[in-house]
């Protein structure tokens, strides 16, 4: 007969995602966890781990509604702890917190970078934070030292064909930045690194017409390395969090709809210089519950 997985079974996935992407709320905690924990088991939780001094909260008032956020401690104790835990050795300054990261910046990211690992077991998920000691997904940055150029999610997918591992970035953009600064992103991105392909999540079509515009109109043509799939090069996301049951529906920079797991699927089945945009046009374009792309 199965038991019920108790609360402190899960300590080391949650110090994990606390590690992996910073602070998150109780609710994206519990909803992150395989399988997903209730809120009341994740009060457990969490109360135990900042008894034993690993996990530290701080509270924000959003709308009237305040809520909590967890991070790991960087009490160097503490650190050492959970070093053992996660069978890492990580520093203090490595840490994750509050006043370096956007708590909600964070969750977005934290959501994102689960449903990729769902969709892609063995994938690897980095985030900026973390890029500058993983030395394989800062490659794609060609040695830029600007961490304000850094992608807020790097994905590695080792491939299964007789072609290079694929890269991509992923960039949550919840609010406008100004043009020069988005034209130098996706320049970089585009003629500058080794990067597959780039998902913008943006929560509005504002945000993908403003962005996709400057892409279109001043890099895609001018990037010889993805000058032939350039309209699948950089794409979209009109989304804020994703639904972990559905293969989630892209929007390219032409503004034609394609389906994630195909749009990987043609990066990672086909080597770059053979890259087109007619080859992505081909396939399935709605619809389809997921169950594992790969």
């Amino acid at each position: 007969m199965n038991q019920a997985i108790k609360p402190y079974s899960r300590k080391p996935k949650v110090l994990e995602l606390l590690f992996n992407y910073g602070p998150l709320s109780r609710k994206a905690i519990g909803e992150l966890l395989a399988p997903p924990m209730s809120i009341r088991q994740s009060n457990r939780c969490l109360r135990r781990l900042k008894s034993q001094g690993l996990v530290v909260s701080s509270q924000k008032v959003r709308m009237s509604h305040a809520e909590f956020y967890y991070q790991l401690s960087y009490n160097r104790s503490a650190v050492e702890d959970i070093s053992k835990e996660l069978n890492l050795s990580i520093r203090p300054e490595q840490i994750p917190t509050f006043r370096g990261h956007d708590v909600e910046h964070s969750v977005v990211c934290a959501y994102w970078g689960e449903y990729f690992k769902r969709l892609f077991p063995h994938c690897n998920v980095v985030r900026d934070f973390h890029l500058t000691k993983d030395i394989d997904s800062a490659l794609g940055l060609l040695g830029s030292s600007d961490i304000d150029f850094f992608p807020d999610l790097v994905v590695k997918i080792g491939s299964k064909k007789d072609t290079d591992d694929l890269l991509f970035a992923v960039e949550v953009e919840r609010s406008l930045k100004s043009r020069g600064r988005i034209l130098q992103k996706v320049y970089k991105y585009a003629a500058e690194s080794l990067f597959d392909g780039v998902i913008y999540l943006c929560p509005t079509y504002r945000l993908v017409d403003i962005i996709a515009d400057i892409y279109s109109e001043n890099v895609k043509c001018d990037a010889r390395r993805i000058r032939k799939y350039g309209d699948n090069f950089l794409v979209f996301a009109q989304i804020d969090l994703p639904d972990f049951s559905l293969d989630q529906t892209l929007i390219t920079s032409g503004g034609e709809n394609i389906k994630l797991s195909h749009w990987i699927h043609n990066l990672t089945t086909t080597e770059w210089h053979s890259r087109t945009d007619r080859m992505f046009a081909n396939g399935p374009r709605s619809g389809a519950m997921l169950e594992n792309a790969q």
